[in-house]
């Protein structure tokens, strides 16, 4: 698992994350649009009214989404009842 790129890492993730939220009852929407029309995140996921927006990234790509990452969760923390969660995924070491 070492040798998948971080793209290839996050996307299963993000699918991993996905299901699980399903499983427990949320209605889970991929790549999704917020409500302010511009910026987009991996997941958002709802439940009554519960709301949360998720962004998958690995810690290499982090440094290039900061600013990105940043508007999101600024973004996010303007919606009533709304939590961002960021996802970090690392490769695994090899022993």
């Amino acid at each position: 698992m070492s040798d998948k790129r971080p793209y290839d890492r996050e996307r299963h993730k993000v699918a991993q994350l996905a299901l699980e939220y399903r499983r427990k009852g949320y209605e889970v929407l991929s790549d999704a649009l917020l409500p302010d029309g511009k910026l987009r995140a991996d997941l958002l996921v709802r439940k009554g009214d519960q709301v949360i927006v998720i962004e998958v990234t690995s810690s290499k790509s982090l440094h290039s989404q900061r600013n990105a990452v940043s508007q999101l969760a600024a973004y996010v923390a303007t919606l009533p009842g709304a939590r961002f969660d960021l996802v970090l995924t690392n490769p695994r070491k090899r022993r």
